[in-house]
């Protein structure tokens, strides 16, 4: 994966509604349907206002499979995180990243190196 150039389109502090900061909530559909999408959704929200944060929406939603930048959802996630300086994602687990260890630590070095945490919930 290769990195951005900054960009003098990047606001130079991050987003937030009133004194709440804004983050971005992120899942893909899994084969096995053990929890739903709207439930996931709604934990992400719940989650995100226990931790203080107002949700960027929509929460980004993939239903398809492949690696995570051949994922529609995925990649413009990574656009909005760079492009309105995002400064945290709130995702379920690691597998909703990748369900390959090494290209999920990759994708999170990704954001990261964006300026971006990754909160996983559980």
């Amino acid at each position: 994966m290769t990195e951005r150039a900054e960009s003098p389109e990047r606001p130079p502090h991050p987003l937030a509604v009133g004194d709440l900061p804004i983050a971005c909530g992120y899942l893909r559909r899994g084969e096995g349907k053990r929890v739903s999408v709207p439930q996931l959704q709604e934990r992400i929200m719940t989650h995100a206002r226990e931790l203080g944060f107002a949700l960027y929406h929509p929460i980004f939603v993939d239903l398809r499979p492949g690696s995570p930048l051949e994922r529609n959802a995925f990649r413009v996630l990574l656009d909005v995180v760079w492009e309105l300086h995002i400064t945290t994602v709130i995702t379920p687990s690691t597998w909703h990243l990748s369900q390959d260890e090494a290209e999920a630590d990759e994708v999170h070095r990704r954001l990261t190196s964006y300026g971006c945490r990754v909160i996983f919930m559980r």
